[in-house]
């Protein structure tokens, strides 16, 4: 005989039976196996929270790019408005020459005639 069938032989007794290797599998069937639904569910809540990750990290970006527009849009609207505001007070100094000029007496010009030459014939002072 060679060794290992010796130490098979001498350590026989701490060898489970036939009968108790069936009935360990029988109770192992019926009963429930948490350690395979704590995975199961564990597994779930990692993908779960992969999701619910990528689905903030998606809105994050798209509020940075409605931020991004709005910031331009509030530039061109600025520059916009400084326009308006440089129109308003040319009109508003227009306006206000006009009221000068009627205080003064000044009257407007309605209907303007320029002499017309003929080919451009002017008398020039030599």
């Amino acid at each position: 005989m060679s060794k290992f069938f010796s130490l098979c032989k001498k350590n026989r007794h701490h060898w489970p039976s036939n009968n108790h290797n069936q009935q360990n599998m029988r109770s192992r069937k019926s009963g429930l196996n948490f350690y395979n639904y704590g995975s199961f569910f564990l597994i779930l809540a990692i993908i779960f929270s992969g999701v619910f990750y990528l689905l903030n990290i998606t809105s994050f970006a798209t509020d940075g790019f409605k931020i991004t527009a709005g910031e331009e849009k509030y530039k061109v609207l600025t520059l916009t408005n400084e326009n308006l505001q440089a129109n308003l007070r040319s009109l508003v100094d227009l306006a206000a020459v006009k009221n000068k000029a009627q205080a003064l007496g000044l009257s407007s010009t309605l209907d303007i005639n320029y002499v017309a030459t003929i080919n451009n014939g002017v008398a020039l002072n030599h």
